[in-house]
């Protein structure tokens, strides 16, 4: 039987020097062969994700900057969904009143108000970098995410001055760790993603194995019928998700030992 296995990467199926060890190449690469579908769903900007998916060696979709793109197996776009060019422009602009770094991604380039030393080391595998630009008057086109890293009390008083001034209209707020909110337009999430990923292929929820471990990754493991929480996951997420379950730590390749005992 035919199973979609989705997978966030940081903290989940990549291990503690972002990279992957051979079981989890060799499982997935078997599953695979035995006709499951991969999904690799994460933060990251889709170049980025292809390089990362060319070492795992197989044929995946892709969901990156928490839904706001899905890529088939071909690198097609089957769904895209920036921010209002305004409402972007706005939250940069209330963004650049608190001491926080700001971050832009855009469908080619990875934007940056301050350079990042260590950016190359959570890269190795796509070499994907960032450009420095100004941004807090940025025009706001083109914008699929935005990224404040800060301490945790600015990023909430952040956020509740967008809730307040936008409502609805910017609804898509998230956390990858408690010093980086991300800031996707109305609608987007890995869930909605995985939704439209399960009604183009035909797989109802009770096959879908999804694993994650922060709370960018909730609705997506709401929305699947066999969701995995790791054991190294934001604590929020065993609250939000208490149903689910708990499985090791991404540095002992807890997916791929997981699902070598599912679908063996």
């Amino acid at each position: 039987m035919q199973h979609l296995i989705v997978t966030d990467l940081d903290g989940t199926l990549l291990n503690e020097r972002k990279s992957f060890a051979a079981l989890t190449i060799d499982t997935f690469q078997a599953l695979e062969a035995r006709g499951h579908t991969i999904a690799l769903a994460t933060g990251r900007h889709f170049i980025d994700v292809r390089g990362i998916r060319r070492k795992l060696g197989v044929n995946a979709f892709i969901v990156s900057s928490n839904g706001a793109r899905v890529h088939d197996m071909a690198d097609q776009a089957i769904y895209q969904q920036n921010m209002g060019a305004s409402t972007a422009r706005e939250i940069l602009a209330l963004a650049a009143t608190f001491d926080v770094m700001i971050q832009i991604f855009t469908p080619t380039e990875w934007l940056v108000d301050r350079p990042l030393a260590d950016h190359l080391w959570h890269h190795p595998d796509s070499e994907f970098s960032y450009r420095l630009a100004p941004l807090a008057n940025y025009h706001g086109e083109n914008v699929e995410k935005i990224l404040l890293f800060g301490e945790p009390a600015v990023l909430a008083r952040i956020e509740a001055q967008i809730h307040a001034r936008y409502e609805t209209r910017v609804a898509a707020l998230t956390y990858t760790d408690s010093h980086c909110l991300e800031i996707m337009a109305v609608g987007v999430s890995k869930g909605m993603a995985l939704q439209l990923l399960m009604d183009r292929l035909d797989i109802p929820a009770p096959r879908v194995l999804a694993f994650g471990d922060n709370l960018n990754d909730v609705e997506m493991l709401t929305l699947a019928g066999r969701p995995h929480v790791m054991a190294n996951a934001h604590p929020r997420l065993f609250e939000l998700l208490p149903d689910a379950t708990r499985i090791g730590h991404n540095d002992e390749e807890a997916v791929a030992q997981t699902l070598r005992e599912l679908l063996a």
